[in-house]
């Protein structure tokens, strides 16, 4: 009800429409991103995922390179591309209108050319012209962190990357859709020597819900 009451406000107070705008809270907090304040709220107020900013600040101290697989319109990938020690990106989107998106947020933060690398694909074993493998990816020695967010296809990307993440450098991130895919990408990390913990919704979720599709969603931190 409160929630309802909420985007019910909300709708009239803001206009619907995408423009660059400064995150004022969050880990994106100091950002520029194209917005629009009707379904991009939570993350102009630092509100989107918070469950996870632990875990991504925890990586992003100490990674050399990052991938999101699942990249969207580049958000976190601008993130990690303003850190000193970070060197290496690949933002892989299968859609082209969202790496669109991902490169005109990278503009807006002048993220130099070259500095992340952009992939119009989906990450899988199997070879297909629209298919790369995490074993594929060009990645420093140094430790990486990958943020996974495939919306039921997490297992994979995971079965694409047996050489790399069986590096003890590497952490990760998965964004789980189902409770069976949550077990399947638990049973197969800790197989590889990992330690996995569940990131559990917020309990003022019911207030300030993140309005999704798929009814599981919570999210799984990876490290040896």
């Amino acid at each position: 009800m409160k929630s309802g009451i909420i985007s019910s406000v909300k709708m009239r107070l803001v206009s619907d429409e995408s423009r660059p705008r400064d995150v004022v809270a969050g880990i994106f907090k100091g950002l520029k991103l194209s917005l629009n304040l009707a379904s991009q709220t939570q993350i102009y107020l630092g509100l989107w995922e918070r469950e996870t900013y632990p875990a991504i600040e925890k990586a992003a101290n100490s990674a050399t390179w990052f991938v999101d697989v699942g990249a969207g319109a580049g958000e976190l990938c601008c993130y990690f591309a303003k850190r000193p020690n970070v060197n290496r990106i690949y933002a892989i989107e299968p859609q082209r209108s969202e790496l669109v998106l991902a490169k005109q947020n990278a503009s807006l933060n002048a993220i130099p050319d070259g500095k992340i690398d952009y992939l119009q694909k989906r990450v899988s074993p199997d070879a297909a012209d629209d298919a790369i493998k995490l074993d594929d990816l060009a990645l420093g020695e140094g430790p990486g962190f990958i943020k996974i967010d495939v919306d039921g296809f997490e297992m994979e990307v995971l079965r694409s990357g047996p050489n790399l993440l069986a590096r003890k450098n590497v952490t990760l991130l998965i964004e789980t859709h189902t409770v069976l895919l949550e077990k399947e990408c638990i049973s197969f990390l800790q197989s590889m020597g990992y330690s996995c913990v569940i990131i559990y919704n917020a309990w003022w979720r019911s207030i300030f819900p993140e309005k999704r599709t798929i009814e599981h969603n919570r999210w799984l931190s990876a490290a040896r």
